[in-house]
Formats: C-alpha cells, structure tokens, sequence
C-alpha cells in the first residue's frame, strides 16, 4: 500500500484521543507534531518517536514533504491555518466545525478548489454502521416520507471543560457551546436525512448548569421543514450521568430507532428495510473516517465529508443561534 506522510497541527486532548487510530491505519505515517505548547508535542511523540517537533506550522510545512495535515486547533484558528495549508497545496483533515463564521468556510471551499486541495472534515457520525443504515434506509425511501423524528444527546462535561480552556467558553473564539461542539454531530447527519429548506425555528440555546461561562451548556429546539416534516433536537450537557445518543425516525412505511454510547445500532419497525453497508471497515467510526481521508488523497472516492458537505450545518447551526440563544 501506498504511504502517505503526515503531519499533526495541535497536539492537545482531541490528537491525544485520535493519535492511536492515527498509529494503527495502514498507509499513513505521522512524520510531523507541531504545537505551539513544546510540551503537548512532546507528549504526543510518545505515540510517534520518530515524527519531528514543532511549534511553528509554517516551519513544518516548509521543511517536511507531506501529503496531508491532521489539524486539530482551537475552533477559531481553523480559518487562519486552513487558508495557509490550501495555499500551500496541502491536503487537510479537520476536526469539526470548518470555521466559526460561514463566510469563511465559503471562502476556504472556494481556494481549495483553486488551488486543488482536498478538505475532509471529521464528522466521523457520517461513518458510524447503524446510523449509516438509517440514512440510507431513510433516504432510499424504505420508511416511506419523514414525518417526525427527534434525537436526544445527553452527554455529561463537568464545569472545567469549559471554564478551563479560555476558547472553549466564549462564543467568539469557539463559535458556540454544546450544539456546535456536540450537538453538530448528529444535526449534520439529520438535515441530509430531512433534506429540506427549513421553514422555522423554534426553542431555546441557554446555560442551564454552568453559569460561569459564556457558551451554553443546553441547546433545544424544533425544527419545521419546507416539506412539512418536523425534527426536534436536544443536546445537553446538563445532566447527572451521560447516557446514550437516541434518535427516533417516524415515516409512512416504517420506524427507526437508533441508539449509540459506546457501540451503535438501529431497530426498525415495519418497512421494507434492505441492508446497506459501509465500504470502510475500521474499529470506531472515527477510524473508518481517517481511512476515508487516507483513500481520498491516495486517489479513490471523496471523504462522505468534504468542505462542501461541512458548510450546510454549520449555515444551520448560526441560524439556530440567532433564533435561539437566550
């Protein structure tokens, strides 16, 4: 197999969680670590001795032959690095969002297609077995037209994971609190599912438990489609206990209900349901997602999440905000 040298920018907690699928899919070697903490590079190189350290990107990218980057900085450097990889001609594969403002991800859609870099963006969901089955289930029209679904994500963060990370807990710098951070995950996977204009937008974005914070910690809202199909969405991490992802589907011909910690799976109910199947395989969705990012720059089909694909949620989720946030 063919191998492609790359190079991690920010080493901080999500590269930490990342760095063993990185270590173990065939055809990548991570070459490069750049951090501008010397210290969070050092850690990572526990898990790739022979990479080389940075603390200036543009260093690395100037010295190391690389055919792509793992980009994994703070929400609000994405637009300032992501612009310097494209114009360097340097494929990229980002943690979500794409950007904190939309007219930058349009701007950055823009010259990577000029300059002819590829831009994947790590909304693993998209590479998740049973929510996959749902998507195509739903979308082939096997439940019939979407009437109805809601998805609720529980998912539990003490007070410091914000109010430890100066970005994290303000707007400005993260683009927002659970729902761009959490919540994205599964509404970019339910707005392909809809797939239709949204004609309102009702709730309340808010902080429930951590008050000390600038973001919100708790993010509901209903969603009216042009077609006439409604979505309502919690995502919170004002709970006791973390639980389970649960998304409920309800169609003409048929039900869905898929439910996800640490494995996923779906359970229909009526409808002719044929069995659809991921090409990649891989341990986590997350891997199968480093794969597809692998496959893509060595020449086979798009990552299923490209800029392009990255930039309808991210539209979404500032038209949530400004009808929401209270």
């Amino acid at each position: 197999m063919k191998i492609s040298n790359i190079g991690i920018i920010g080493c901080g907690t999500i590269a930490k969680e990342i760095a063993p699928l990185l270590k173990i899919t065939r055809g990548i070697k991570i070459t490069a670590l750049c951090d501008t903490n010397i210290s969070r590079v050092k850690y990572l190189q526990k898990e790739f001795k022979k990479a080389i350290l940075y603390e200036d990107y543009m260093e690395m990218i100037k010295n190391q032959k690389l055919d792509g980057v793992y980009v994994a900085v703070p929400h609000f450097l994405h637009y300032p690095v992501l612009k310097n990889l494209i114009m360097n001609k340097i494929d990229i594969f980002v943690e979500k969002p794409i950007t904190t403002e939309i007219s930058h991800a349009i701007e950055l859609s823009k010259l990577a297609k000029t300059y002819g870099v590829k831009i994947a963006v790590n909304y693993q969901y998209r590479y998740d077995k049973a929510l996959n089955q749902l998507m195509e289930s739903s979308t082939s029209g096997e439940l019939g037209k979407i009437y109805f679904g809601r998805c609720l994500i529980p998912w539990k963060r003490e007070e410091s994971y914000s109010s430890k990370t100066s970005w994290h807990q303000n707007y400005e710098m993260s683009g927002g609190g659970i729902l761009i951070t959490q919540g994205s995950h599964l509404l970019d996977m339910l707005l392909k599912l809809f797939n239709s204009d949204i004609k309102k937008i009702e709730g309340v974005s808010k902080k429930m438990q951590f008050l000390q914070v600038e973001v919100e910690d708790f993010s509901g809202f209903t969603l009216t489609f042009k077609n006439g199909s409604v979505l309502q969405f919690i995502s919170t991490m004002a709970v006791a206990k973390e639980e389970p992802i649960v998304v409920d589907i309800y169609g003409e011909n048929g039900t869905a209900h898929y439910k996800a910690k640490f494995f996923s799976k779906v359970h229909f109910i009526k409808g002719n349901i044929k069995k659809h199947r991921l090409l990649i395989r891989g341990l986590h969705p997350t891997h199968r997602s480093i794969k597809g990012f692998r496959n893509w720059i060595q020449g086979g089909s798009p990552h299923l999440c490209t800029i392009n694909d990255a930039i309808p949620v991210l539209k979404v989720i500032q038209k949530i905000y400004k009808e929401t946030l209270d």
